[in-house]
């Protein structure tokens, strides 16, 4: 029965967010709407093309920045900017270890194992193999897209999947990182910081490894337009996934350097927000408190789609765009608490793992219609295919108790090649401008595209293992060590 004081309670935080939310949108859009009278006539097409999801075909966005005398214009420039971004995020991340304060020991070993920077942390952490091993397939998807679709045009790959991955990822990393830390262990400043280095230490080396190499293979001139020129320099202090523009000349910026880390730029951000994030967001002691709190974070993500809809607004695309990515990752969060809160209550029905079996097929028809914020409702599908995964895995080894699809992906092989996975999305950049476009030959794409991942798992590999010997470094200095 509903206890309607927690229904009460739940509308009312549900209503402030909406509120907050929808305040921010319209401002925005009163901003850029003075901006895009004043500067209309400037306002021109750009060489950048959108997938429509539903016809494959490509449009232009028309609004856009123009060029003023504060824009990067030189290629040197651009370069050293980049270089020196790069370089003070580095000191900035050896700063906070070495100024961290130190963490007390664990009981187990201090050894250095695949999973040091979550050291402390495991045995708190859910194993849901079906989830894991979800990871390398879902980035295979999207860097194929990438590829023969997106790039070479060689085939069309359906973009709303893609999409939905997206926002899988997203999701599936606020629910790990609450799974984890959702306790208060991070209200101490000690843990808190630690938190934080080992959570950089995770992310800098594939990014700025594949960075450095889109830069060697791939440096922007000042014919490339004032995009590329911007691009690198933002995408070196992880500014492109929160300062998303359409420039005139060259297009979005998130488009040039490695354009796939635009997922890190905004993760990174939402990683040094969590535990914050966990101490605001109002908790419930009931189940169906929760599920109406996580339906209305869910609802909230489609507020910046509305905005962009009815104001036109492409100066910044929302698709990659921090704010409106932001619910997806709160979503996650509150559908941890959500599923600590339901298994609590007793064992879980048997049948989630066929809900999981049912939800991997729909994706491929979710969005009957692509839109440039890469909504319609994905969120939706997302949270009920982690929910479905988290209820139906054994609390003991984390495989599946029930379904077909859920024990495929948690197979040893595709949970081994999780581990590869976050460096294997962004070394796939450089691995596909090293590839000479000569290679590629529409009648052939069917093994080449097999090559090019093959390829991209062969660089993730030694990346990877480079992002566990930071981790290792970074763990024995907090714990005080060499």
């Amino acid at each position: 029965m509903v206890d309607s004081c927690s229904f009460v309670q739940t509308s009312t935080h549900i209503a402030r967010l909406r509120h907050a939310a929808w305040n921010l949108t319209t401002t925005f859009h009163h901003s850029f709407s003075q901006t895009h009278v004043q500067t209309r006539a400037n306002v021109r097409p750009f060489a950048q093309a959108h997938t429509d999801a539903s016809t494959g075909t490509f449009t232009w966005l028309q609004a856009c920045i123009p060029t003023t005398p504060w824009m990067i214009s030189s290629a040197s420039a651009s370069i050293a900017l980049t270089v020196l971004g790069s370089m003070t995020m580095w000191l900035l991340f050896w700063y906070m270890v070495y100024s961290a304060p130190r963490v007390e020991q664990v009981q187990e070993p201090s050894t250095c194992s695949v999973a040091a920077e979550h050291r402390g942390s495991i045995k708190r952490r859910p194993q849901i193999a079906a989830l894991s091993g979800m990871r390398l397939p879902a980035a295979f998807w999207v860097t194929s897209w990438h590829a023969i679709s997106l790039e070479y045009r060689l085939v069309t790959i359906p973009s709303p999947l893609s999409h939905l991955l997206m926002t899988f990822f997203f999701e599936l990393s606020g629910f790990v990182f609450a799974s984890a830390y959702d306790d208060g262990q991070l209200d101490d400043i000690a843990s808190n910081r630690a938190f934080k280095a080992r959570r950089l230490a995770r992310l800098f080396p594939a990014y700025y490894l594949a960075l450095g190499a889109c830069l060697c293979l791939s440096p922007c001139t000042a014919a490339g337009g004032e995009a590329c020129l911007t691009g690198y320099p933002a995408t070196s202090v992880f500014l492109q996934g929160w300062l998303p523009v359409n420039m005139c000349s060259g297009g979005v910026i998130t488009h040039y350097a490695n354009s796939p880390s635009w997922f890190a730029s905004d993760l990174l951000i939402f990683s040094l927000m969590s535990p914050w994030l966990c101490r605001i967001l109002p908790r419930f002691a009931r189940v169906h408190s929760n599920v109406a709190f996580l339906i209305g974070i869910m609802a909230l993500r489609s507020v910046p789609t509305m905005a962009w809809s009815l104001g036109d607004i492409a100066v910044v695309p929302s698709y990659h765009w921090g704010f409106t990515r932001i619910w997806e990752y709160v979503a996650g969060v509150q559908l941890a608490r959500l599923f600590k809160l339901y298994s609590a209550e007793g064992p879980c029905w048997q049948g989630w793992g066929w809900i999981f079996d049912g939800c991997c097929p729909l994706a491929f028809v979710w969005h009957s219609r692509g839109d440039r914020c890469g909504d319609n409702g994905g969120t939706w599908l997302a949270s009920l295919l982690i929910f479905a995964a988290a209820c139906a895995s054994d609390p003991q080894d984390g495989r599946p108790k029930s379904g077909f699809l859920g024990r495929f992906f948690a197979c040893g092989p595709l949970v081994q090649g999780a581990e590869w996975s976050h460096a294997f999305y962004h070394v796939s950049t450089p691995v596909r401008i090293a590839v000479p476009t000569a290679f590629w030959d529409p009648q052939g794409w069917w093994w080449q595209l097999p090559a090019l991942l093959a390829a991209c798992v062969a660089a993730a590999i030694p990346v990877t293992k480079v992002e566990h010997w930071l981790a290792c470094r970074v763990d024995q200095s907090l714990k005080g060590g060499v």
